[in-house]
């Protein structure tokens, strides 16, 4: 959506075509899709997030350099881009990591298991990436393009769905 709040569409989009997303500019999206979003009338609200994902979205706020991180996640699949407060001296990106199943999880189960994939990585992530209805803003700059095969893997006892990625855009 180009509104924070309203006028999300939810549609399904393979990880390796997510760039499309990324690439537009000043655009909002969430990685769970909405009622109302498959007619462009999604309202962001956790109350509207409709349970399963399947990407992670990591925001990271000046605590690693890009390099390092891209260097600690070496052979997992991720879309990496800048935000527009990114500086040299202070790295600000976006992580998004596929996952081999779509997890069905209620707010506070997603938040849970946000908190738990946060706490091991090697490197600090912006907390309020637990947010099940978190909005992430794009700008015209991808980092790196997903190459390697390796799927984030996820316990399959989390009720998993196999689909194409979630997306409210």
């Amino acid at each position: 959506s180009n509104d924070m709040t309203t006028g999300y569409k939810s549609e399904a989009v393979p990880f390796d075509k997510l760039d499309k997303l990324f690439q537009l500019q000043d655009y909002h999206w969430i990685n769970h899709h909405l009622t109302d979003g498959d007619t462009g009338q999604g309202y962001r609200d956790t109350k509207n997030c409709i349970a399963g994902v399947n990407i992670l979205v990591l925001d990271i706020d000046g605590t690693v350099q890009l390099s390092t991180a891209k260097l600690l996640l070496k052979g997992l699949k991720a879309w990496y881009y800048t935000t527009k407060r990114s500086t040299p001296e202070e790295n600000r990106f976006r992580i998004i990591l596929p996952m081999n199943y779509t997890l069905k999880m209620d707010s506070t189960e997603y938040k849970e298991f946000i908190n738990n994939v946060i706490q091991g990585l090697p490197f600090t992530v912006d907390e309020s990436s637990n947010q099940q209805c978190k909005k992430w803003l794009t700008i015209k700059d991808i980092l790196s393009t997903p190459k390697v095969n390796c799927l984030m893997y996820c316990l399959s006892s989390l009720k998993p769905v196999r689909t194409k990625n979630a997306l409210s855009y």
